[in-house]
């Protein structure tokens, strides 16, 4: 790729020529786990930089609310199930992870003490209500102990396909009064869900949120403003732009991009990456 800035002079004539690393079509974690060990098992491996080829490393302790993107089929599912089993090494600086799932397949198998898998709309409902509370309480901890950070294990809280929570629709065969109901239920839900992304991260609660499109109708804009790290999978460059507001710099083309890699958006700078299958 061109890097202009190895070179001391500014003539367009300069152009320094990489060779991309020749990784394989399917990166195993279990290739890079003693390298994980050895940076300590805190840091998850997200990936082989496809620059690079060595690890991406992301500190769980710094981990940011988190976007995913990307069409069906080019590797969300598999990320995310690798992050998973990678946190659950974490020990006590885990508190738990929470899937919301509407299909409830995908990770079922992953199922554990430190995992729980939501996937009925009404427990969703509760469970979104409940950690709202649970955030409320911490942060009135954290207040009368002048904490700026939740000192304790962090909840992990993942939601797959979140615009099936949007667009989750009642029985059409109710009655207007629970139409309403089912509506206000939902709005309360949604509203919780941003509060959460506003306020969460201090108090130990991360949100990973998946979806197809990262457009405003899937994951609402006072939300998206808060997910300050993206993984994007393969996507057309108009939905790019919706993560990544500049993306006439991209070395590699976001609808080319084939299965498992990724651009990622992480601590402010654009990375490349092909995600690990563990």
């Amino acid at each position: 790729h061109r890097d202009l800035h190895s070179f001391p002079t500014r003539r367009s004539s300069d152009l320094l020529v990489k060779r991309l690393p020749k990784l394989p079509t399917i990166v195993r974690y279990r290739d890079v786990h003693a390298e994980r060990k050895k940076q300590g098992l805190g840091n998850i491996a997200l990936g082989a930089d496809l620059i690079t080829g060595k690890p991406v490393f992301l500190p769980f302790k710094d981990m940011m609310h988190m976007q995913i993107a990307g069409v069906s089929g080019y590797g969300k599912s598999t990320f995310l199930q690798s992050l998973m089993l990678q946190c659950l090494q974490l020990g006590d600086a885990l508190e738990k992870i929470s899937v919301i799932d509407l299909k409830g397949t995908d990770f079922k198998a992953l199922e554990c003490d430190k995992l729980e898998v939501v996937f009925q709309y009404e427990q969703i409902t509760n469970f979104v209500a409940q950690l709202v509370a649970e955030m409320e309480a911490r942060l009135t901890v954290m207040r009368n102990n002048s904490l700026t950070n939740w000192p304790r294990g962090r909840l992990l809280v993942i939601i797959d396909e979140f615009a099936q929570l949007v667009y989750q629709l009642s029985d059409p065969t109710l009655k207007d009064a629970e139409r309403k109901k089912h509506k206000a239920i939902q709005e309360k839900m949604i509203a919780d869900l941003c509060r959460l992304g506003m306020l969460g991260r201090a108090a130990g609660i991360t949100l990973i949120c998946a979806t197809q499109k990262p457009t405003t109708d899937a994951i609402p804009s006072a939300l998206r403003h808060n997910l300050d790290a993206a993984i994007m999978f393969r996507s057309s460059r108009i939905l790019a732009s919706s993560i990544f507001s500049d993306t006439s710099g991209f070395i590699f083309e976001p609808k080319d991009l084939p299965k498992g890699q990724a651009i990622a958006w992480l601590n402010g700078t654009v990375r490349y990456m092909q995600s690990y299958v563990v």
